[in-house]
């Protein structure tokens, strides 16, 4: 083989072809970079529009809870003021105040005795009516509730004297309707009438029935009436705040407390429903007004499966 066959010159491009392939070259380059430039303006476009859906969306959910949220204050205000919840308040008020004097219930089959002997009789009697009450809301405080307390929105209880209400009044209707209430748990509601003769459960007996169905037929899971006091003289299922003071008691911090607060003290009867911060528990409180003049408030919890499906439809948006 000669070296003229082994090293034969490569084909070279004419200029032509090396022409044609510059012009192919110049016109894919500004090609790549005005294709690149419109894919990202496309992009920002489609970004900045589906912030403006997102915006939008949270706009509509905000104004969907804000509906909400009035329309359960529309229930409570309508509730307020209906005669039912007026006359058991009028009714509920005086009998509650007047469990004080449970201890007369033992005197009925006593005789005439002295007026200072019977002072001393009457004395007697309600304090051992109070240590008995006591020993009860203890026993029952320890063995059930404490546990369970911890997570509600009762500050921090440290024993049973310090969430156990204050007064013989909220005493006694603890016992009859939470301690020795033939009903458990969350059955309790079911107990129309406590057997003990006294004119508070007369009233509860009367009342009690229709409201629970208001509270089931409205899916709140509780439904209350506040004196002027903040004594809680009534509710339906018959809760560890039942009975309590809302001004001075273990659940003046609470949601409920800080509405029976906000309610008395508006001039309209009105109040914007408050937040539990422990607790999914927001409650719509108005004042009862039956000739104008304010006699308590009636509390409507929302309802815990619609708030949490509100949140729920709001949670992420915007």
């Amino acid at each position: 083989m000669t070296d003229s066959s082994r090293y034969r010159k490569r084909p070279v491009l004419s200029l032509r072809y090396r022409l044609l392939l510059i012009l192919i070259l110049l016109g894919w380059v500004p090609l790549a970079l005005f294709g690149g430039l419109g894919y990202q303006q496309a992009s920002q476009a489609l970004v900045e529009k589906e912030m403006e859906q997102m915006v939008a969306l949270r706009d509509l959910k905000v104004r969907e809870i804000d509906t909400y949220f009035q329309q359960m204050e529309g229930q409570a205000r309508t509730l307020s003021r209906s005669p039912l919840m007026m006359d058991g308040l009028q009714r509920l008020t005086p009998a509650f105040q007047a469990l004080d004097h449970g201890y007369e219930h033992s005197m009925l089959g006593v005789g005439a005795v002295d007026h200072n002997d019977g002072e001393a009789l009457r004395r007697a009697l309600q304090e051992e009516l109070e240590l008995n009450l006591m020993a009860s809301l203890n026993h029952y405080y320890k063995r059930q509730l404490l546990p369970s307390l911890e997570q509600q929105t009762v500050a921090s209880p440290q024993g049973a004297e310090e969430i156990i209400p204050h007064g013989h009044a909220a005493h006694r209707a603890q016992v009859l309707y939470l301690v020795d209430n033939p009903f458990e748990g969350g059955n309790r509601e079911w107990l129309d009438d406590a057997g003990d003769g006294s004119v508070y459960s007369q009233a509860h007996r009367e009342l009690h029935p229709i409201v629970r169905g208001y509270r089931q037929e409205f899916g709140y899971y509780d439904l209350f009436l506040a004196d002027l006091e903040g004594n809680l003289v009534y509710s339906v299922t018959k809760e560890v705040d039942f009975g309590t003071n809302l001004a001075s008691g273990p659940h003046r911090d609470t949601a409920l407390g800080r509405a029976w607060r906000a309610a008395m003290a508006e001039e309209d009867g009105g109040a914007l429903p408050p937040l539990s911060l422990s607790a999914s528990r927001i409650f719509c409180l108005t004042g009862t007004r039956p000739r104008g003049a304010k006699v308590g408030g009636v509390a409507v919890p929302v309802p815990t499966r619609s708030y949490q499906y509100h949140r729920t439809r709001s949670a992420g948006v915007g």
